[in-house]
């Protein structure tokens, strides 16, 4: 753990060979989550394996973190929401709302749209593409160095798409209990890396919460990253946050009787 190297290689097999499985340390999704064991020394991971993940000397190496905050946003509040699905009665039900949910009325609200434009100057329609499960091969850059990526899971909540530009959607919902704070980068460099292999289309990610606010206002947070990428190759460090809105969606429960 001392060592002047910028990350280290671990696999399942590592675990099992000291009797223990590696459920606590993959699945990491935000910094919260990371073990403390880890952030004491300065080390952070991400995926590279089925199974495996490397872990990187961060701190020593002075790379940006993997895990990065999530900043504030700007605020839209939206006092003439546009048309509602009445049809989607089940919505009046607050304890069926999902991650899915946010995805399906963001779309519909036009939200997506009205935020590339806002974010990027893009004047175009999106489609969802729906959720992808799989696994991926390809690079990481880290430090300047190629590392393999072998056979690495990977989900996408969503996907959008128009004429010239890609983005991955990871989406999570939230309470007003329960803020979230940060969220991990490879959520989206898996997702970058099997795409910038299937397309040569712009990619941009797109990090997405959504929340209901006491039964009447509907809450949508967009946090659009780009990040550093080439045909099957991903530099995961080096990302950027681009532009960040937060809307705010008010409606008439009676709309669903």
């Amino acid at each position: 753990m001392n060592s002047s190297r910028s990350y280290f290689q671990v696999t399942s097999s590592d675990f099992k060979s000291i009797g223990a499985k590696p459920v606590r340390l993959i699945p990491t999704y935000s910094l919260e989550q990371l073990p403390p064991a880890l952030l004491d020394v300065g080390l952070e991971q991400i995926r590279n394996q089925r199974g495996g993940c490397l872990l990187i000397n961060r701190k020593q190496s002075n790379f940006p973190s993997l895990f990065p905050t999530l900043p504030e946003l700007e605020v839209i509040e939206m006092d003439k929401p546009p048309k509602f699905p009445v049809k989607l009665k089940l919505l009046k039900h607050d304890e069926l709302h999902n991650e899915e949910t946010g995805i399906v009325l963001a779309k519909e609200f036009g939200l997506y749209d009205h935020f590339f434009k806002e974010a990027i100057s893009l004047d175009e329609s999106f489609t969802l593409g729906g959720r992808i499960k799989t696994t991926v091969d390809g690079e990481f850059l880290i430090g300047g160095e190629k590392i393999p990526v072998t056979d690495c899971l990977l989900e996408i909540d969503n996907f959008l798409e128009c004429s010239s530009v890609l983005v991955p959607v990871e989406a999570k919902i939230s309470s007003e209990k329960k803020i979230r704070t940060s969220f991990s980068i490879h959520q989206f460099a898996l997702p970058t890396l099997l795409l910038s292999q299937y397309s040569r289309k712009r990619i941009y990610s797109l990090f997405q919460i959504y929340s209901v606010r006491r039964a009447e206002t509907l809450i949508f947070k967009f946090y659009l990253y780009d990040m550093e990428y080439s045909h099957g190759v991903v530099d995961p460090h080096s990302y950027r946050f681009v532009r960040g809105i937060q809307y705010l969606i008010h409606y008439d429960r009676s709309k669903f009787s």
